[in-house]
């Protein structure tokens, strides 16, 4: 079956799942996608799990301008084939909160990229890609060590940016505890 069925088909199976109630809340919050359906993530993630690991899948449903298609991606995507070369058609898209969390907590944190990547978008002049970067050291914690976790605490807990200093809360959460 090649990408546009099996895009097809996903599109079937999502729309049964459609709540307007959650795109009216997403929109209240400042979350816009060109196309929303409302679908839960726990929804998104039994419905994404079908299709398997198949990166050229994954590919193609992030182009495409459909919040649980984009969302998907990142659960069928390949996160042993996510290289430094390759990191860039991802965070392309990454454009709000939901998308830079799930990119961070459903790919990134399980590539072998982790650190070099987690830099990469640290020192990108984009508060977006800094919070997706963050929210990867929450999600993998065993690939920063305390001494690295503390310095992203003291680079961001008090930057004067809301939503970077509340990940670095977080981080230093996990610090504590």
């Amino acid at each position: 079956m090649n990408h546009t069925l099996k895009m097809t088909e996903l599109l079937r199976q999502l729309k049964r799942e459609k709540n307007g109630a959650v795109v009216e809340n997403m929109e209240l919050r400042g979350i816009h996608y060109p196309l929303n359906y409302g679908v839960s993530q726990f929804t998104l993630k039994q419905i994404a799990t079908q299709y398997g690991t198949d990166d050229a899948l994954a590919r193609f449903l992030y182009s495409q301008q459909v919040r649980e298609l984009q969302l998907s991606s990142f659960l069928i995507a390949d996160a042993a084939a996510l290289t430094l070369d390759g990191l860039e058609f991802w965070l392309s898209g990454v454009k709000n909160t939901e998308l830079a969390e799930n990119f961070a907590s459903s790919l990134l944190s399980k590539s072998k990229i982790v650190k070099e990547a987690v830099a990469q978008m640290l020192a990108a002049d984009d508060d977006m890609l800094k919070y997706s970067a963050l929210v990867c050291v929450v999600k993998s914690p065993g690939s920063f060590d305390s001494a690295e976790k503390r310095a992203f605490v003291e680079q961001f807990g008090s930057c004067g940016k809301p939503l970077l200093e509340s990940v670095a809360d977080r981080i230093e959460m996990q610090l504590n505890y």
